[in-house]
């Protein structure tokens, strides 16, 4: 077996509370056509001007491939702002 970690933090640098934060990683093998999606976080409220962090880790496990291949993690996060929901997607 071989795994891929994924590990971070995050916060709010803006001016205003933002709620309902969720968090997922997303991991694309193409070797083993897969994409697993993990939700790391999920509800939490940040307060503004960075005054709050969350921390998250991750694990994708999967057969070993000869020769090894690349996992593509992508991390995308949502949240909701003045009443709307938000997407920040990042690799």
């Amino acid at each position: 077996m071989e795994g891929v970690k994924v590990y971070g933090t995050f916060w709010n640098i803006g001016d205003k509370e933002v709620k309902n934060v969720t968090v997922t990683v997303i991991f694309t093998d193409a070797a083993h056509d897969r994409v697993v999606r993990k939700t790391v976080v999920e509800g939490v409220d940040l307060l503004p001007d960075g005054a709050v962090s969350v921390q998250f880790d991750a694990e994708y496990l999967r057969e070993l491939t000869i020769p090894k291949t690349l996992v593509n993690e992508t991390i995308q996060i949502e949240w909701e702002e003045d009443g709307q929901l938000k997407t920040l997607t990042s690799r």
